[in-house]
């Protein structure tokens, strides 16, 4: 399947989703730059760019969409910075992606290479309406924590 820009264009919802995902779970659990977590949780759907050229298992949603490649992300970064915190940080972002993507009619490769069978709940998170709410979640959990983070600021000081 060849991708148009249109198409691709159409997918950017989904694909902001999960780096807003990401953003929000490094901002909140860890003290890493949530920049880190907003890109890498984006990463998996490098795959949409070279999907159409390859065969299984480098189509989308193919390895690149499995805990095989979030292991594999953790264990590189971790080789390059030493830094166990920006590894976590990288697991969680890249894990929140898969984890999204199997709220989809696709799925994902849970179990790959074990198996090569897609786990799905088809209740498409990527649609306008569920987009909108999962943006609005992540929206209110980083206001409540920016507010805990002053409230907590300003009582150090008095």
């Amino acid at each position: 399947m060849v991708h148009t820009a249109a198409h691709l264009l159409s997918l950017l919802p989904a694909i902001l989703t999960h780096g807003v995902v990401g953003y929000a779970l490094v901002r909140i659990l860890t003290d890493e730059p949530p920049t880190l977590g907003f890109l890498v949780g984006m990463l998996p759907d490098v795959d949409l760019y070279f999907g159409h050229l390859w065969r299984f298992p480098f189509v989308h949603r193919g390895v690149v969409h499995t805990p095989l490649f979030v292991l594999g992300c953790c264990a590189a970064v971790f080789v390059v910075t030493r830094e166990r915190t920006v590894a976590v940080a990288v697991g969680l972002s890249t894990l929140s992606h898969l984890v999204l993507d199997s709220f989809t009619d696709m799925g994902i490769l849970w179990l790959y290479p074990l198996s090569t069978r897609y786990f799905a709940h088809d209740i498409e998170l990527h649609g306008a309406r569920n987009t909108i709410l999962l943006w609005t979640l992540v929206g209110t959990v980083l206001a409540v924590d920016r507010w805990r983070n002053r409230h907590d600021s300003t009582e150090d000081c008095v």
